[in-house]
């Protein structure tokens, strides 16, 4: 018999959540839709800044995307602990009280949908959502894994800059209030809702 019967529902669950995002479920039913809606959205942008934007080397154009990638992924993430119909999808994120990487895949199907088209909307008015490497999605899933990996790494002088893990798992404590933050911390500096590890 399971001692913790909780801590094996938690883990099945966890789980599941794993497999539906490495199995590619997400990208095959809700890309090709989010694809066309940003792809949409995005154009009349995408043509506004074209004469500013296209010039400049891919490198840079990259780096804008980031930038602004990130400012919306904290938007996002602040809206999700701070609407009430928002934070009914984003608690599920939440739910697991043993943070860890597995708890990087643990999202609603309808939150992953509306980040997607939310955060890779830069990419498309950018011009570079085709091209960037696979390797740098891959590159910034794992740096999320490890922000969820419940260490106490707080990446010295550099953690003044990126998320680090034990920046990440105060916000996990926190629940709702503070490091919002997926990459750079800031925009909680900025915003007044940075709390220190």
């Amino acid at each position: 018999q399971d001692p913790d019967p909780e801590l094996g529902r938690l883990m099945r669950a966890n789980a599941v959540y794993v497999l539906l995002y490495a199995s590619g479920i997400y990208g095959l039913v809700l890309w090709p839709p989010i694809h066309g809606a940003v792809a949409t959205a995005a154009e009349p942008l995408r043509a506004a800044v074209a004469p500013i934007v296209e010039p400049l080397p891919l490198l840079v154009r990259c780096a804008l995307a980031l930038i602004a990638f990130d400012a919306l992924a904290y938007w996002v993430h602040r809206a999700a602990h701070a609407s009430p119909l928002l934070w009914r999808v984003h608690r599920i994120h939440h739910s697991d009280p043993n943070l860890g990487p597995m708890t990087t895949f643990r999202f609603h199907v309808l939150e992953i949908a509306w980040r997607m088209a939310m955060q890779f909307l830069p990419l498309y008015i950018l011009g570079i959502a085709a091209a960037l490497p696979r390797g740098v999605y891959v590159a910034l899933l794992l740096f999320n894994v490890l922000a969820h990996s419940d260490l106490r790494w707080t990446f010295g002088l550099l953690g003044h800059t990126v998320v680090s893990p034990a920046y990440h798992a105060t916000h996990h404590r926190a629940e709702s209030a503070a490091n919002f933050g997926m990459f750079f911390v800031v925009w909680d500096a900025w915003f007044g809702t940075r709390v220190e590890n």
